[in-house]
């Protein structure tokens, strides 16, 4: 990094991160002017998805010293690192999230990501002669449109602005090894791809890659297969750097709801199209304003080979999801994003970099007629989205938590679950919403989950419910209470007009919860059980519906998926007796105590998936899919301790990759001796 830290630290160096501090520090007074972000916010999926596991991660990283693979507390268990919207290696969340108190940590995260995109900026647009002010300006460009895209998502979401924020290091790092040679900027590039991917969605890197792409294709400085094969090394090898995220990502999605989907995503992607469904209007002319734009197509007149290659990039971006360039979505691995958010986000990028250039321009080599106006123009747009920042806390929908209130729920349900047998899993919809159950670590078989709940248990909720949701956000337990007590769920907070149906179906009252609600018991299944009947499903089908199967003895029987014989099964002798206990119930560790008195099954109702392994007396045993969803191990009469353990073989495939790649970047890092260190300012 001598080229950012090296030696001497002049002028030139600091200033751009002069620039991009007061920049962060001006967007973040214009956010505390109207709140901040917490209170109002665009849907559920702040403080319902997000925010639990920014403080779950930075729980297990600091407090724990674990990387948390898994998170039992939601869905009867699902993965927890492989969902890329935990930022669990995107460190400055997980981290924040463990020093401060939740508000301050989220202002927090969104200031680093701020800096990032500032300071990137300035220095990027510094290489293009483009000074501070000019600078300043294209960030405020880039907030606004980030902020108020399609249904305001870029506001409430910090994976957005975060894979935004690492662009300007992208094309920076990406120009100077093409120019200067590979070595370091490659290693750099590499870097920024990689850390793009661990700041935020998925479809912001791929669009990335292509955005870069089109430009590499515009652009001059060396020929043209020179320029595309750095980009794609650039891509490629920062991709690689983070397989250790990314290969138990794909896992992940492959085995959700979204990999069944897929076919149903055209839809949500044509919300985006701009042309072909008329919304030329409301998503660029209303959403950059005129201003913005008549600068923005100024900066094309006598334009740098630079302004042309940011210029098709946009055009690029605001058309994706239009044909011919809409096709993108029929290859993968475009085929697997559901909406087309990364280009709609990315695109104010670009009209923020046109409009620095064309007042750049103007402050240094305009007529005055002409400085004049884009001057007048230039502060239009900043005093807009200066505007528009500031304004944006206090116009989303109110859908934050009472979390007033729940703080006074929470002690009751906890109490109420570690103190009833079985420790019964809690469904609770404001708990839900606010994603206490992973904050408080309240066991439950649902959640809220809007990206990628595991599918078969999606399915199984589907099934309580009665009607398919595209989005897990809780259980309706009174239509399907003994499906729901299969899962685990044996704790109901509801209405009080709706005590007397659960009531009629075996729930009894156990507590009161603010303001109006009612805590009401009913003994599920058992999280962990002994059976010694089974019956054979020889696919997914057959084991959805026999387990959904209102006839089937859910206690003391199971389904097992399986093409094989089932091993030895017997009835125990009358009058012995069998004990099954929890013995370590940590989120990648369960050990069971379970006497047996006839060859039989342990069913542990947490959720199936790749990465778990078991482990009877110290022998390694296969486990098998249980009821549809759910893990059973063989075991043999008599007294055995069993193991769960989650080791995920994706995690260690991308990990070994991750090595390979960080070995590679860390040789490119290294200058070549033949030439000095270069500032890069």
């Amino acid at each position: 990094m001598q080229g950012l830290l090296g030696a001497g630290l002049g002028a030139d160096r600091v200033r751009p991160l002069v620039v991009g501090s007061a920049t962060t520090v001006v967007v973040m007074l214009l956010l505390f002017s109207g709140g901040g972000i917490w209170s109002l916010v665009g849907g559920q999926d702040l403080h319902g998805a997000f925010l639990p596991k920014y403080l779950e991660a930075g729980r297990a990283l600091f407090d724990e010293r674990r990387l948390p693979l898994w998170n039992p507390w939601e869905l009867c268990g699902t993965p927890l690192f492989a969902v890329i919207q935990g930022l669990v290696l995107y460190l400055p969340a997980p981290l924040l999230f463990w020093l401060l108190p939740p508000y301050w940590a989220l202002q927090g995260l969104y200031a680093v990501n701020l800096l990032v995109l500032a300071w990137g900026t300035a220095i990027y647009l510094r290489a293009h002669g483009i000074g501070a002010l000019a600078a300043a300006l294209a960030v405020l460009v880039t907030v606004d449109g980030v902020f108020m895209s399609y249904s305001m998502v870029g506001f409430d979401h910090p994976n957005f602005l975060g894979s935004v924020a690492w662009i300007p290091w992208i094309l920076l790092a990406w120009e100077r090894a093409v120019e200067r040679g590979a070595r370091p900027w490659l290693g750099l590039a590499a870097l920024a791809v990689g850390a793009q991917w661990l700041a935020g969605y998925p479809d912001f890197p791929l669009d990335t890659a292509v955005l870069l792409a089109v430009i590499a294709v515009v652009s001059t400085g060396a020929t043209l297969p020179r320029r595309l094969a750095f980009a794609v090394a650039c891509v490629a090898l920062g991709t690689a750097l983070v397989a250790v995220q990314l290969v138990p990502l794909a896992e992940a999605v492959g085995l959700s709801f979204r990999a069944q989907a897929m076919s149903d995503y055209d839809g949500p992607r044509k919300l985006f199209a701009i042309f072909s469904s008329g919304l030329f209007q409301p998503l660029v002319v209303d959403r950059f304003g005129l201003a913005a734009l008549a600068l923005a197509a100024l900066a094309l007149w006598r334009p740098t080979r630079a302004r042309l290659a940011w210029a098709a990039a946009l055009v690029f971006a605001v058309c994706a999801g239009d044909p011919p360039i809409s096709l993108l979505y029929r290859l993968p691995p475009f085929l697997g994003v559901r909406y087309a958010l990364g280009w709609s986000h990315i695109a104010p990028l670009f009209v923020g970099f046109l409009v620095a250039a064309v007042v750049q321009r103007a402050a240094t080599g305009e007529g005055r007629a002409g400085r004049a106006t884009i001057l007048v123009l230039a502060l239009v747009v900043a005093g807009g989205c200066m505007w528009t920042i500031a304004r944006a806390p206090r116009i989303m929908r109110p859908v934050a938590p009472e979390y007033e209130v729940i703080a006074q729920r929470v002690p009751v349900l906890k109490q109420a679950q570690n103190t009833l047998p079985g420790r019964p899993r809690i469904i609770a919809s404001r708990e839900t919403d606010a994603g206490m159950t992973v904050r408080e670590r309240m066991a439950s078989a649902s959640g809220y989950d809007p990206t990628m709940p595991p599918h078969r248990i999606k399915r199984l909720i589907d099934a309580v419910n009665g009607v398919p949701d595209p989005v897990v956000r809780g259980m309706i337990v009174e239509r399907n209470p003994r499906l729901a007590g299969l899962m685990g769920v044996g704790l109901v907070a509801v209405a009080r007009g709706a005590v007397p149906a659960l009531m009629k179906q075996g729930f009894v009252p156990v507590g009161k919860l603010p303001p109006n609600e009612v805590l009401l018991y009913r003994a599920p299944v058992p999280r962990a059980r002994i059976v010694h009947r089974a019956i054979v499903a020889p696919d997914e089908e057959t084991s959805f519906a026999h387990t959904v199967d209102a006839a089937r003895d859910l206690e003391h029987g199971t389904v097992i998926e399986t093409t094989e014989p089932l091993p030895e099964l017997a009835d125990p002798p009358t009058g012995l007796r069998e004990d099954v206990a929890l013995v370590v119930d940590q989120p990648e560790r369960v050990e069971i105590s379970a006497t047996l008195a006839a060859p039989g099954f342990l069913v542990l109702t947490d959720t199936w998936y790749p990465g778990w392994l078991a482990e009877v007396d110290g022998t390694s045993v296969p486990i098998l899919r249980a009821d549809h969803a759910f893990r059973a191990v063989h075991l043999p009469a008599g007294a055995h301790r069993v193991v769960f353990r989650y080791a995920p073989r994706s995690l260690r495939i991308g990990l070994w990759i991750s090595l390979a790649a960080l070995l590679g970047v860390g040789v490119l890092l290294v200058p070549p001796r033949s030439v000095g260190a270069e500032p890069w300012r």
